[in-house]
């Protein structure tokens, strides 16, 4: 896991922009070289901007000589980060416990050498998006002062590439900065927002006379030194600028969304030899427009957009996706497609525009026409293949054709603004070790709903909201009905956080010692009896709940009610479809947790607390959900007569 948030994804609004980054391959040994002056050998700082492409790859070389590196990964399976030091007085060596796996956004590295400090453990130093890292599972250090690097020597200097093992890093990198003769923390690079989010910032001060700052602007002179210095590096084997940074980012294949497939080249391309459906990692913007090159054609290939959120299994016959065939045919709700444009293979590029609601594709820059007119919500793009290569362009530097006049790339600036502008105020995750005495866990917002996990066993869950009340418990892994003979768990739901008490019964949420992880969903509104009422007038439910606690623009609630033994519906507060939710049985102890989601419907159902697939069952009345309702049948895990659940 990460330890800190990565930079995030919609970017860095208001902040220090950056306009450049670098693609760097590692199939074709791309990096950049440079042979220094020497500089201070007892005191520098490297600053890196990194997304890596690939895990579980050892010795992905960010910086380094022949026998000091920066690098992820220092066995074959393991995706930490790891920094040494070679000096004629000995080594040091910082190898990170926490794992940094995040492919989808930018790692902002900062790695310090100050030989000359008093305080032995400070000498040499490591920080990942503004926190200095403190757990290492190798750490050690100068044993006196003025050790001397060959980091800042006159020899051969890499970025991009571990010299010690000649293997290479594999993603992008962006506003590389080396600072001679200072030994700097993360906040000379970087600033923390109101949220707590991690930006990068402009650098204002010296960098010594063998200093440098790349920021790849210039795509004729990638290892332009624009710090004054003049201290230029040399691209080896072509590395390529892009503008896909982490203050604005591209959209790209996104790895989480996808079915199938081999996903490579910074997100862009995608390969599969089998059945294969891919979505993007952003919403279209109005007047979106992006290209699909055909790297190599085998089977059939469909290439347009799937509405939000999307199915993993979206391929033809799906009512919320709308295609380009290679047959030339076009496809949305069936497998058979109407007559539409022209045919197309391998190399061939394939446009899309949607705007207005409208959708046109391109073929090598010529217009097939309105494919689809009248669209509405939010769409992604999206591929289904089975069998070829298909490489995405969303940076306008790596379109083949001329775009459409007006056309807005997909990125982050063209994004329209969150509804959720501070998502904090809506959920929060804590960490926190036990000590077994009475304590508040701080949250951003207001808690109504903690799910806690002790972190150090397998099992450990525990559920509490303000619906039911502090200290009764639901366990998420068991059919287990809900506990309260436990007091002196969470006690209390705060306005900027939880209580927890001593917990001498149960060793559930506050043990010495031990590890938990919180998740807290806050800023609702609890219900009314005479307000509940009205939504269930309104809404024509059956069922009237006994408590209601929602937060319509997070989009959660949390619904409390007693079955009647026949088919029912809830009154649904959120205002807007469900996308998913669970029930449990509070008053016997053999009633498993049914989900259902949007993704597989209300014909099935899994259970939380099972080791099984979603599988058909009539629960939900095989009814999707509505704005005003939500459907139950009469089974006794949803809706059995005189059971209370929530």
């Amino acid at each position: 896991m990460s330890l800190t948030l990565p930079l995030r994804r919609h970017g860095s609004r208001g902040f220090y922009e950056i306009k450049s980054a670098l693609e760097l391959k590692a199939a074709s040994g791309q990096y950049l070289s440079k042979t220094p002056a020497a500089g201070t050998r007892t005191a520098w700082t490297f600053r890196i901007l990194a997304r890596r492409e690939r895990l579980t790859q050892p010795y992905d070389g960010l910086f380094g000589t022949a026998n000091s590196y920066l690098r992820f990964g220092l066995g074959s399976a393991e995706d930490n980060i790891h920094a040494v030091v070679y000096t004629p007085s000995g080594t040091a060596e910082l190898q990170t416990t926490p794992l940094f796996r995040d492919t989808s956004s930018f790692y902002d590295i900062v790695w310090g050498w100050d030989a000359n400090n008093a305080t032995q453990g400070n000498r040499h130093r490591l920080y990942v998006n503004g926190v200095r890292i403190t757990a290492f599972g190798t750490a050690s250090y100068p044993g006196a002062t003025g050790w001397q690097s060959d980091i800042s020597s006159a020899v051969a200097h890499s970025i991009g590439r571990c010299q010690e093992s000649a293997r290479y890093f594999d993603g992008v990198i962006a506003d590389v900065h080396f600072i001679d003769g200072l030994a700097l923390d993360a906040t000379a690079f970087g600033q923390f927002d109101t949220n707590g989010k991690w930006h990068p910032k402009r650098y204002s001060g010296s960098y010594g006379a063998t200093g440098f700052h790349l920021d790849f602007a210039n795509a004729a002179d990638l290892g332009n030194d624009v710090s004054g210095n003049g201290n230029d590096w040399t691209p080896v084997n072509a590395p390529v600028q892009i503008l896909d940074t982490p203050t604005n980012i591209h959209c790209r294949w996104d790895r989480t969304g996808a079915f199938g497939g081999t996903i490579s080249e910074a997100g862009r391309k995608i390969t599969q030899s089998g059945n294969t459906f891919v979505p993007g990692s952003q919403v279209i913007p109005d007047g979106g427009y992006w290209e699909v090159r055909v790297n190599a054609a085998g089977g059939n290939i469909l290439i347009g957009v799937a509405k939000t959120p999307t199915q993993p299994d979206a391929v033809i016959n799906k009512p919320t996706t709308y295609y380009y065939v290679h047959s030339g045919k076009k496809v949305n709700n069936n497998w058979t497609g109407t007559a539409y444009g022209a045919t197309f293979t391998t190399n061939d590029v394939i446009g899309v525009h949607l705007s207005g609601g409208n959708l046109s594709f391109y073929k090598n820059g010529v217009s097939q026409g309105v494919a689809y007119s009248g669209l509405s919500g939010d769409f992604v793009p999206a591929i289904w293949t089975d069998g070829s290569t298909l490489t995405l362009a969303t940076d306008a530097a790596k379109f083949d054709h001329i775009p459409p006049v007006a056309f807005k790339a997909l990125c982050t600036k063209n994004l329209p603004k969150p509804a959720i502008v501070d998502p904090g105020k809506h959920f929060d995750i804590a960490l926190w070790t036990g000590n077994g005495a009475a304590r508040t866990i701080p949250t951003e917002s207001a808690p109504g709903l903690v799910w806690t996990k002790d972190r150090a066993t397998s099992g450990g869950h525990a559920v509490f909201d303000c619906e039911r009340g502090a200290a009764k418990i639901l366990v998420t892994q068991s059919t287990t009905a809900e506990l309260t003979a436990y007091p002196d768990t969470l006690t209390a739901f705060g306005s900027s956080g939880f209580d927890l008490g001593a917990d001498t019964g149960g060793n559930i949420v506050n043990m010495n010692g031990r590890t938990y992880v919180g998740w807290a969903w806050g800023g609702f509104t609890q219900l009314s009896a005479p307000e509940i009422a009205a939504l269930v007038t309104a809404t024509g439910a059956t069922i009237t709940p006994t408590g209601i606690a929602v937060n319509q623009a997070g989009g959660f609630a949390v619904i409390t009610y007693t079955g009647i033994g026949v088919n029912g519906s809830l009154p649904n507060p959120l205002g807007k479809k469900p996308g998913m939710w669970f029930v449990k049985d509070r008053s016997t102890g053999n009633a498993n947790w049914p989900v259902y989601h949007q993704a597989t419907g209300a014909t099935k159902r899994a259970g939380l607390n099972l080791a099984q697939a979603f599988d058909v069952q009539p629960y939900w009345q095989s009814t999707e959900p509505t704005d005003a309702k939500i459907f139950l049948n009469n089974d006794a895990w949803v809706n059995g007569a005189a059971v209370t659940y929530v």
